[in-house]
């Protein structure tokens, strides 16, 4: 397991080992470093638990519907239980368990989409099996049922299951390369996303402006088998926008060599938002910009949506806004909601309601606590 690193002016000494390109004395392929292999075998253990939550979710599941539904009987079960194992391997099929080791930040909530997908897919597989087996396929109900109960515990033992092995396993050590400048706005990220469970140890890359960076410079980009086995590294963080293509081949067969897991900041970083696809025209990868208004038709779904979830949970929550709105009558009186004219979309006005947190008043009394005209704007607290 690697150890917790923070980022610090000195680089944490670690004992030397044999780098370079050279083979292994065998013959064979070189070894990979010491924090490429702990990183493989977590890695390796995170995805037998991940199977397990799944298979776990499946077969409580399915106990469930048997429980309470009257067309799933105990034969039924058993034969489910014996064909359980195919839905590992429909999830397995979606890279449900390799996206952790391989991205630098990742998150259950990312995988939703594809754990849906799953979810049905596998559903109808096991009913599929079900269907050849002695006792027939689920009813339409109880396939519904296991499905969306299957998906919906997927999720939450898959996101339990992170949080814990992520506060046992502590962080990854990484390094970047690139110029001290680009590296530390690198490491700043790095620094305020604690999700991406990395720390970077150091960076490798030219001396002019080394002091620009809180990191310690380790070397240069040829040092990069050295520095992987001094410090453990797991992950290599590459910012380097000038480096050629040879040199940048050089690197990925290192990385590759030493086990490392390797993730690149793209040209012009600045411009990809959100609106942008990575494709592909035969073997060349392209991004594809788009700049075009949404169709009408994914509005009015938009619309849709924004409308049905608001009103179910306007009425989900209606008993605790009844008791919020009870607790300020009785405390302050009248009036439970605060009234004001906001500025919308495209400028319109529209009068904004919220509960009343202030005095009585509390607008007509502010010019007499506070003077308006000394205030820095715009003044969006007031002590």
């Amino acid at each position: 397991m690697s150890q917790k690193t923070n980022r610090t002016a000195t680089p944490p000494q670690r004992p030397a080992t044999a780098s370079g390109p050279a083979a292994s004395p065998n013959g064979g392929r070189r070894p990979a470093s010491p924090g490429a292999l702990a990183s493989r075998r977590r890695g390796s253990v995170l995805r037998r638990l991940l199977a397990m939550g799944d298979w776990a979710a499946l077969i409580g599941s399915l106990c469930l519907v048997t429980a309470t539904t009257s067309s799933t009987d105990i034969g039924t079960l058993f034969w489910a239980v014996l064909f359980s194992p195919i839905w590992i391997a429909v999830v397995k099929a979606h890279g449900l368990y390799d996206n952790d080791h391989r991205r630098i930040r990742h998150s259950t909530l990312d995988e939703l989409p594809s754990l849906v997908s799953a979810g049905v897919f596998g559903t109808l597989v096991l009913d599929g099996l079900l269907a050849l087996s002695p006792v027939g396929p689920l009813s339409p109900a109880s396939a519904i049922a296991v499905g969306i109960v299957t998906t919906a515990g997927c999720f939450v033992l898959r996101g339990s299951l992170r949080f814990i092995w992520q506060r046992l396993t502590g962080v990854a050590a990484g390094i970047a390369v690139g110029p001290a400048a680009v590296v530390d706005m690198v490491a700043r990220r790095v620094s305020t996303h604690p999700e991406a469970r990395l720390a970077l140890v150091g960076y490798l890359g030219p001396e002019e402006g080394a002091k620009a960076t809180e990191l310690p410079r380790l070397g240069d980009i040829d040092d990069i088998s050295r520095a992987a086995r001094d410090f453990q590294i797991e992950r290599v963080v590459v910012a380097e926008q000038k480096l050629g293509e040879r040199a940048a081949e050089r690197l990925i067969e290192e990385c590759k060599a030493e086990g490392l897991a390797l993730t690149f900041l793209p040209d012009h970083y600045g411009l990809l938002g959100p609106g942008i696809e990575l494709n592909r025209l035969a073997e060349l990868p392209v991004l594809d910009f788009r700049f075009s208004d949404p169709p009408r038709s994914t509005l009015a779904m938009k619309r849709l949506v924004d409308v049905a979830a608001s009103g179910l949970l306007l009425l989900a929550l209606s008993p605790l806004l009844l008791a919020i709105a009870l607790a300020i009558l009785l405390d302050t009186g009248r009036p439970v909601l605060f009234r004001q004219r906001r500025a919308g979309r495209d400028g319109e006005p529209f009068t904004m309601l919220k509960f009343r947190t202030m005095v009585v008043d509390a607008e007509r009394l502010l010019p007499e606590l506070v003077d308006l005209e000394k205030l820095e704007q715009p003044a969006f607290k007031i002590p």
